[in-house]
């Protein structure tokens, strides 16, 4: 990357969030804070989120509920049908 190279290297911090608070507050020049650092997405959380608060999402599962429930209801009707036919 060519900002890096010409960044001044006591403005420059190459970072990695799984280093926590301690090079980023150095860097900054700032106390460590007390608490723990934030880890939004550690286990996914950001998607479980996403799936249940989104209303794009929220209108995408209620569509495919409509739709498999009624796949089911013609695959039941067919069925139906199938065997009054074979009687």
């Amino acid at each position: 990357m060519r900002s890096r190279t010409n960044a001044p290297k006591d403005k420059l911090l190459v970072y990695n969030v799984k280093e926590s608070w301690e090079p980023l507050c150095k860097f900054l020049g700032v106390d460590v804070p007390s608490k723990p650092f934030p880890h939004k997405n550690k286990q996914g959380e950001i998607m479980e989120e996403l799936l249940a608060n989104d209303p794009l999402f929220i209108q995408a599962k209620r569509e495919c509920l409509v739709l498999v429930t009624g796949m089911a209801a013609l695959f039941c009707y067919g069925a139906y049908k199938l065997v009054g036919y074979l009687r």
